[in-house]
């Protein structure tokens, strides 16, 4: 979670500076589910292409595409690989399917001290 934040941010805030919510959702989505080669190959997308960098002024094409495909295929969401935390994964939840998504818990952390 905070890798995300950082990679995000640029490091220009410390986790230490901004604590989190630890959230347990329920949902009840269809998901375009990237961890599977099958998938990404029928997308014509690499995991490489899909944690490349970003930005309003040089979007990032691989992701693009499937967040295209998505729509095209109706999906609710997409478990995605993490951009900052190698083997680390992502659901990501399209705007249309929100309130399928419940809140189970949440506790406000901090990183642990390195």
């Amino acid at each position: 979670m905070w890798a995300e934040w950082a990679r995000t941010t640029d490091g220009a805030i410390r986790p230490e500076d901004d604590p989190r919510w630890v959230c347990s959702l329920e949902v009840d989505l269809a998901v375009l589910d990237l961890r599977d080669p099958a998938t990404r190959r029928a997308l014509g997308v690499g995991l490489e292409e899909l944690v490349g960098d970003w930005s309003p002024e040089q979007p990032n094409r691989a992701s693009q595409r499937v967040a295209a495909a998505a729509r095209r295929l109706g999906v609710d969401g997409m478990v995605v690989p993490s951009a900052a935390r190698d083997g680390g994964w992502n659901l990501a939840v399209l705007p249309h399917a929100f309130e399928r998504v419940r809140l189970v818990s949440r506790r406000q952390r901090q990183p642990s001290p390195r």
